[in-house]
């Protein structure tokens, strides 16, 4: 049987936990989170899932649990994040880590972890899931020795700041994981209280590049939209691809040697994904998810850009940023 823990029981955390229900695995869940609401509200997944033969134990944290785990999915908000994946990973707690982004709030956190994994045989994969995902999956093949990729996403306030890397990750991808850097920015008006307290969003533009290759990044509005429609466009010297996504589904205009289609797929939520992911580190010692190196590489191509911008309005506070 696999021990599997859960770090952190809020909506993201229970999501990841409701996948792990649902499967087919053999596992013992560990859910921890300081909150005892929340880990009520963790325990109350497995009733909504309906049948299942899987339990959840619920800790106030992991130090209350003996032994190591196999997977640890750590779904806290990035405040406390350095300090829970640090100490797991000296500990040797787990064999495999799933972190949230956006990672961590103050740089010298990156350089810091990375140390840590040098010195232990734990592997860590972070959640920016779009790349491995199977329709956003098959919209990348469509590029595959494709040259002179030119990215544009774009829409209402989508979360600049801390869904930026998923779109980071999906140009990495694209283009053979080339040395990427920050060009441009362009953030228009005051940072927008998120919905987690004490957490902010920026909007407006960023532009990242490679050698040969350009990713820009648009977030625009005041409010937080429930109906998320972003564009997407990918163009290369051989294929374009123009359309958008919405939360469970992706559509877009595929035009390749002369031929254009519509490609309309759903999309996969949180739910679905996070016992495949599991799956297949187990058996195969890898995942889909980019690997904390990478990782590491996207977060920092917009930390400092981040950083200047919140410090204009006193929200850097001892040089955190205040993403979530």
């Amino acid at each position: 049987m696999l021990r599997v823990g859960v770090i952190g029981c809020g909506n993201i955390g229970n999501r990841h936990i409701e996948s792990l229900l649902a499967s087919d695995l053999s596992l013992d869940i560990n859910a921890f989170d300081p909150s005892s609401e929340a880990r009520e509200n963790a325990a109350g997944v497995a009733v909504k899932v309906g049948e299942n033969t899987k339990a959840i134990n619920a800790f106030e944290s992991i130090e209350a649990l003996d032994g190591q785990l196999d997977v640890v999915i750590l779904a806290t908000d990035s405040l406390p994040r350095f300090r829970i994946l640090k100490e797991i990973l000296q500990a040797k707690r787990t064999k495999h880590a799933i972190v949230e982004k956006f990672l961590f709030q103050e740089r010298q956190h990156f350089t810091q972890i990375e140390d840590a994994l040098s010195d232990v045989s734990s592997k860590v994969w972070v959640n920016q899931w779009m790349s491995s995902e199977a329709a956003f999956s098959q919209l990348l093949r469509h590029f595959k020795g494709c040259t002179d990729i030119h990215m544009q996403v774009s829409g209402p306030n989508w979360g600049l700041c801390c869904n930026a890397v998923h779109f980071i990750e999906m140009f990495d991808v694209l283009t053979g994981r080339k040395e990427l850097s920050l060009a441009e920015t362009e953030f228009e008006g005051d940072p927008i209280p998120a919905k987690r307290e004490g957490y902010f969003e920026l909007t407006g533009s960023m532009k990242l590049e490679t050698s040969h290759d350009t990713l820009i990044l648009g977030s625009y509005g005041e409010d937080f939209p429930t109906n998320r429609e972003i564009q997407i466009s990918i163009k290369s010297n051989e294929v374009a691809a123009i359309g958008e996504f919405k939360p469970g589904n992706l559509k877009y205009q595929l035009t390749k040697r002369g031929i254009t289609e519509t490609i309309d797929l759903p999309v996969s939520f949180q739910s679905s994904m996070t016992a495949d992911l599991v799956r297949n580190i187990v058996e195969d010692d890898r995942c889909g998810l980019p690997s904390y190196s990478n990782s590491m590489r996207h977060h920092l191509a917009v930390f400092d850009a981040f950083h200047t911008e919140f410090s204009r309005f006193g929200l850097a506070k001892n040089g955190a940023i205040p993403i979530t």
